[in-house]
């Protein structure tokens, strides 16, 4: 087999590239389920459909955009799935550490790396101690610093405790316009969507409680990334009464 140079996407590549198309930030939590039999009608009407984690096994629609920060959704372990899907992944390399020769060896995608915790350039509380700063690039800017700069904002969101916040950041810099949020919950108890096979479970190191003491960070988190947006008079909304009520209004899909 011939491979193509593999191009790493950069920030600069993505900046406006979807231009007010809609985009959809697909979270995992119950919500999902009135919309995600309807997702290839959206996608195929021109909406931009940001999917995270194990989306792959909540519907099978794949998405344009596949968002992971984690030691465990990552694109070593999913690269069967990101090859047969055909789909660009947007990584953070300050989480996971897989070496990028490899990567490049193996993806036949192109893939974005970003850092979402080493604010201006410096090291942050855990570098010593696991190491991310291996792709530390003091001329970089976080991700969360990237969209502050987009959008001309004075604040940026944290490191971030769930990949749907970095999606929807992702969303912004592409230029999409509305975006809607659905699937997000912020708490384990109330469960997942229901998955294509129920006999396969999400991560067993998951607990329920795992969001009682981040829900509040990551509800300023949003806030944050919701001022930004309406900074460039960009619109984010929820599409169901419990995912992020108080802080994005509540608007049904068009069409």
């Amino acid at each position: 087999m011939v491979w193509e140079v593999l191009v790493r996407l950069e920030i600069s590549n993505i900046i406006n590239k979807h231009a007010y198309q809609p985009a959809i930030i697909l979270g995992h939590s119950p919500s999902l389920d009135a919309i995600k039999d309807d997702l290839l009608k959206y996608k195929e009407a021109g909406y931009i459909l940001m999917g995270v984690n194990q989306w792959f096994d909540l519907y099978p629609t794949v998405p344009n955009y596949w968002t992971m920060a984690s030691t465990v959704d990552t694109p070593m372990n999913y690269m069967k799935v990101i090859n047969t899907c055909k789909l660009d992944v947007l990584y953070a390399d300050s989480v996971d550490l897989v070496d990028k020769e490899w990567l490049d060896t193996v993806c036949e995608n192109d893939y974005l790396a970003f850092d979402q915790r080493h604010f201006k350039g410096k090291e942050c509380s855990v570098c010593n101690t696991f190491g991310c700063s291996k792709y530390l690039n003091t001329r970089r800017l976080t991700l969360q610093e990237e969209l502050m700069k987009y959008t001309k904002s004075n604040f940026h969101y944290g490191s971030g405790s769930t990949g749907c916040l970095h999606a929807c950041a992702f969303a912004i810099l592409m230029g999409c316009d509305p975006i809607y949020i659905t699937g997000i919950k912020l708490d384990y108890r109330v469960g997942y969507a229901n998955r294509l096979n129920p006999d396969v479970s999400f991560s067993p190191d998951v607990k329920e409680t795992d969001f009682d003491e981040l829900k509040d960070s990551v509800l300023i988190d949003f806030q944050t990334i919701k001022n930004s947006a309406a900074n460039i008079n960009r619109n984010i909304f929820s599409l169901a009464d419990d995912c992020l009520p108080g802080i994005f209004e509540r608007k049904d899909l068009d069409g």
